[in-house]
């Protein structure tokens, strides 16, 4: 297992993975260490090869600085995303840049049939991807889950109720001899974006998760806002009309295909390029209710940023977004400033197990 050192030296990669290309003293000035201690820890990390030399200052005065980043190639960390219709894993290297992605589709409502698919997987992506593999230093796994208090076990929902009766995390490690984290969809997503898309741990945004459901993560000071008992950011729970909810479930429905099936996903670009009509009756509803989240969002939690995105194809998640915008037009006040809103910059089917890559590197490395 790769080790990343103390605190320090985990606060040093973090800053070099942020803002790379990035200098010696850069790194000094905003993490507030001394140069020299500084130097001896990136001395280290290059040692060790987590760090690598990118190239040289360019345009500065004197001795050109030389220019450091982090090495892609010092760990891999993978991804299990676990939903009624669909396995999905991504292989992200230390970047958080995708290696490799695949989803399988069936009906996973029985855990052990679907600990089996997944192994069966794992075993011919790891004769892929065998160095990779060698430098997994994680697992993360991410489903439409609640948090029991009083328990390590997660809640489900009703179409994966089964999935109760085993520890999810414990068998994942077993199989792959590695520690594993699980977290529901909104709070990987959250964590997700800030790893990808490299925010300082000053960052303040929610992402709202669009799943088969409607959920989300606060980002806030390095992590996301858990809650007293891990399950802040439940933004269905305001809406007791589960008809014309902003979710993938919805849309099946609106569609035809209420009923589960592992085609579902591959049928859904034609029929919404044959239900025009459908469809546009779908978004003006679910708009209504995208609307009130974003508002009951920017209320409670005041972020800079709300970053819409998730399981829906990302054109609707674009439209969606952009009828949203002007609908909250509306409901300023003189002098009132609404927080940037933004659709994500990867949305539909792999961006669960793309969140879930990421739950090693948070924990571990940043």
């Amino acid at each position: 297992m790769i080790d990343f050192g103390t605190d320090t030296q985990r606060q040093v990669l973090a800053l070099i993975h942020q803002q790379a290309p990035t200098t010696r003293a850069a790194i000094a000035e905003a993490s507030g260490l001394t140069p020299a201690a500084i130097t001896k820890i990136t001395k280290k990390m290059i040692d060790e090869g987590l760090i690598e030399v990118t190239g040289k200052q360019k345009g500065s005065r004197g001795q050109p600085g030389i220019e450091l980043g982090v090495n892609p190639r010092a760990a891999y960390s993978l991804g299990v995303n676990i939903e009624l219709e669909t396995i999905s894993v991504e292989l992200v290297d230390l970047k958080g840049e995708a290696v490799f992605s695949k989803a399988i589709q069936g009906i996973y409502s029985e855990p052990m049939f679907a600990i089996d698919e997944l192994s069966k997987l794992l075993d011919v992506t790891r004769v892929a991807f065998e160095e990779e593999f060698s430098k997994l230093i994680g697992v993360g796994v991410t489903t439409s889950c609640n948090f029991n208090p009083e328990s390590s076990k997660v809640t489900m929902p009703p179409h994966l109720s089964e999935w109760e009766s085993i520890d999810i995390r414990r068998t994942i490690e077993e199989k792959l001899s590695l520690p594993c984290w699980i977290e529901n969809d909104g709070n990987a997503a959250a964590l997700g974006e800030s790893v990808r898309s490299r925010r300082s741990l000053n960052a303040n945004f929610f992402y709202l998760y669009l799943g088969y459901g409607v959920g989300g993560g606060h980002y806030y000071s390095g992590k996301t806002y858990r809650g007293a008992r891990g399950n802040a950011g439940r933004i269905g729970k305001l809406f007791p009309d589960r008809n014309n909810r902003p979710s993938l479930s919805c849309l099946y429905d609106k569609l035809g295909l209420s009923e589960p099936s592992p085609h579902r996903a591959d049928t859904l670009s034609t029929l919404l390029s044959k239900n025009p009509e459908k469809v546009a009756e779908w978004k003006a509803n679910a708009q209504m209710q995208l609307v009130s989240a974003l508002q009951a969002i920017r209320a409670i939690c005041d972020p800079n940023e709300i970053i819409i995105g998730g399981l829906l194809p990302p054109q609707l998640v674009d439209e969606l977004h952009t009828s949203a915008i002007s609908s909250l037009e509306q409901y300023l006040e003189p002098n009132e400033v609404m927080p940037t809103i933004i659709p994500a910059k990867t949305s539909g089917g792999k961006i669960a197990a793309t969140g879930a890559a990421m739950l090693p590197l948070y924990n571990l490395a940043y």
